[in-house]
């Protein structure tokens, strides 16, 4: 309804409404305004936007689905509500990628994309091979704030090269519950490095995380849900969670990586950080180290990062927590702290490794 200015009362406003203050002016935009009970949605189905290198892309919609005509044919296309993306593409390479979706009035700052506190917050949902995409040589941030998201066989990427990427590659935050499904084996969240350049941050912050994967395939290599590893001489990105139940699954079978931060080169692995009311753990990997690499067959330098995990109560069968890294030439690696904090622990046909 309306884009206000510089942080104060200078605001831009719809035609259709009465209480206009000013015209456009050269000033900052500081935040986007919502007027209505209902703001409408924002779909993409196929379609593929890219801004030029180093520039954002925003979409900050509403909740309320609506009725779309097909140019073609005239027939009605029903637009469901809050922000989604049926495949397609958004590429921002260095730049930044913002989705909000909004369910009330308020206000969003365009500065960091939070909204005004307590209000209420629209669905996201990310499938069929959906893209967000702000990789280059220096990648940089996706931000996403909404209720609640959905990422169903989609993926957020934030790959950099021979540069640091952004302190922030991915930044989650949302006010209901993130689910993650996977059935292809390809990562949901990415913030890598392949060459010299640090990799960004994962953050994520829901009010409750369930991740799921049924992707099997024996012959295939394994590949984390969210991946942060490095493959060259750069740091691997951190990866922060802090939600309340978190639930993760893979298949009988699988090789399920739920979260990698670790080195396949000779770049150090980033930490692992998660906080959480209860956790539910089966069939599934969390590595800072050189696991993932020597399943690889590869024989990296760098040394792992920390784990540490913070809950009321833990529970995981067929598991592996690696902060491993084995020596393979001179200097040797270093094997990384591994912390559980937790008041009750249930373990079954797992392993715990730091060495």
């Amino acid at each position: 309804d309306y884009l206000r200015f510089d942080g104060t009362q200078t605001l831009f406003n719809n035609a259709s409404t009465a209480n206009s203050l000013s015209p456009l002016t050269i000033a900052r935009v500081a935040a986007f305004g919502f007027l209505g009970a209902n703001p409408a949605a924002i779909a993409i189905q196929g379609s593929t936007l890219t801004v030029a290198q180093g520039q954002n892309l925003s979409l900050v919609g509403g909740n309320q689905g609506f009725i779309a005509t097909n140019p073609d044919t005239g027939n009605p296309i029903p637009v469901p509500g809050g922000i989604t993306m049926s495949g397609g593409k958004l590429l921002a390479p260095g730049g930044q990628i913002n989705l909000v979706s909004v369910a009330g009035p308020g206000e969003v700052s365009a500065t960091d994309f939070l909204p005004t506190p307590g209000m209420a917050m629209g669905n996201i949902s990310l499938s069929q091979g959906a893209l967000l995409d702000v990789s280059a040589d220096a990648a940089g941030t996706v931000r996403i704030r909404g209720g609640q998201l959905t990422i169903a066989d989609a993926t957020i990427s934030a790959d950099t090269v021979n540069t640091n990427g952004a302190s922030i590659a991915v930044d989650i935050n949302i006010t209901g519950d993130l689910t993650i499904t996977d059935t292809r084996g390809i990562p949901a969240i990415t913030a890598r490095t392949t060459g010299s350049g640090d990799a960004g941050a994962v953050q994520i912050t829901s009010g409750n995380l369930t991740a799921t994967s049924s992707f099997v395939d024996p012959s295939s290599l394994p590949t984390a849900l969210i991946d942060t590893s490095t493959t060259g001489t750069g740091k691997a990105g951190s990866v922060s969670i802090s939600t309340g139940n978190l639930t993760v699954s893979g298949a009988i079978g699988s090789q399920f990586v739920f979260i990698d931060s670790g080195t396949r080169g000779d770049g150090n692995g980033g930490d692992i950080t998660i906080k959480a009311t209860n956790i539910d753990l089966d069939q599934t990997i969390i590595s800072t180290g050189d696991l993932i690499a020597r399943l690889l067959g590869l024989g990296p330098s760098g040394s792992a990062g920390n784990l540490s995990i913070t809950a009321d109560s833990l529970t995981a069968s067929n598991f592996n927590f690696s902060t491993e890294a084995f020596a393979w030439i001179v200097p040797p690696q270093s094997g990384g702290n591994l912390t559980l904090n937790v008041h009750a622990i249930d373990m079954l046909d797992g392993a715990i490794g730091s060495s």
